[in-house]
């Protein structure tokens, strides 16, 4: 607000005139960049209520969509924190001029915060109404669309990647609040990739389970009415209860015979009661619909025999393992 508010008196006093002069002074190279920050910052606010924080979107702005998977699963320094967060504060003041902004938006009380972990929750959100109305425009998102064209560029990669950088990067036991909510986006992620190309993101949620579970994050109850699981469940039961069918079509083929029996003999317990969703489920449709959609149980239980193959008695035509990544 202060970077706009000191150019008011030498620009033009009309709102559009003004943005449109914001616009014409980026530079070829910084407006592809923003315009790639104002899709990633639309797309996922379009889902959820809930605003990025500012250490969320400094691992999002990553070309490299696979550096996630192939990143060790080590907690932040301190000072390495505060350099990324930093610099991600930089790139957005020089990049989008002011349309994106910081915001510190109090979810506890300040003095049970320590500076850095203030820092971390710092919400970056549009800088006014007025702003997101000009954005999201037809003739102004039409040029941010064309600005962002090249196929390399998914949002929904950058998200996943994203997430999966910040379950990497915590602390052993940090906050399972925030942990819970960054686990459960790589899950709607994945699942988005999913339907868009038809491809399992195989790797990618192995990847998110290791991490989750290194963590010492409790991904077996997400909270503690939501699954009547026993603690430290492998990644593959939580798959199960959620509905990530894909995942666990290639896992039944893949997997060995004793973990499949085991299963089939937790299928009554391994379900979500949709009554009981907590709200880190804000914005993960996706998810949300393969849990409401769940049919793992019925089809584990209609089979009992341990071959592999009869696991899916009644999707013979779903048995071979489907592309994935």
């Amino acid at each position: 607000m202060f970077y706009l508010q000191s150019r008011l008196d030498a620009l033009p006093a009309d709102l559009e005139a003004l943005f449109n002069k914001l616009l014409e002074q980026m530079g070829p190279i910084y407006f592809q960049h923003a315009c790639e920050l104002f899709r990633l910052f639309r797309s996922h606010t379009s889902h959820s209520q809930s605003l990025p924080t500012l250490w969320e979107l400094a691992y999002v702005d990553d070309n490299d969509t696979q550096s996630a998977i192939h990143a060790d699963i080590v907690a932040a320094e301190s000072g390495d924190q505060v350099e990324i967060l930093e610099e991600m504060r930089r790139r957005l003041k020089s990049r989008c001029m002011g349309f994106l902004e910081v915001r510190y938006f109090d979810r506890f009380s300040f003095g049970e915060l320590s500076d850095l972990d203030s820092r971390r929750m710092m919400k970056v959100s549009l800088l006014h109404r007025t702003a997101r109305d000009y954005l999201y425009s037809k003739e102004i998102w039409s040029l941010i669309m064309d600005a962002t064209k090249d196929a390399s560029f998914n949002p929904d990669e950058r998200w996943a990647n994203g997430f999966l950088w910040c379950l990497k990067t915590a602390k052993v036991h940090y906050r399972d609040q925030e942990c819970r909510q960054w686990f459960t986006w790589c899950l709607e992620y994945a699942l988005r990739l999913e339907i868009s190309d038809g491809k399992v993101r195989f790797t990618y949620l192995d990847e998110v389970g290791r991490a989750a579970k290194d963590r010492g994050f409790n991904i077996d109850h997400l909270g503690n009415f939501v699954f009547d699981m026993a603690r430290e469940a492998p990644f593959p039961e939580l798959a199960f209860g959620l509905g990530l069918r894909g995942y666990m079509r290639i896992k039944a083929k893949t997997t060995g015979k004793a973990d499949v029996e085991n299963l089939i003999a937790r299928a009554n317990r391994l379900t979500l009661p949709l009554d009981k969703v907590p709200d880190y489920f804000d914005g993960r449709q996706s998810l949300l619909e393969a849990i409401k959609k769940n049919d793992l149980p019925k089809f584990f239980q209609h089979e009992k025999k341990p071959a592999i193959l009869k696991v899916f008695p009644n999707l013979r035509r779903e048995l071979d393992i489907p592309d994935f990544v």
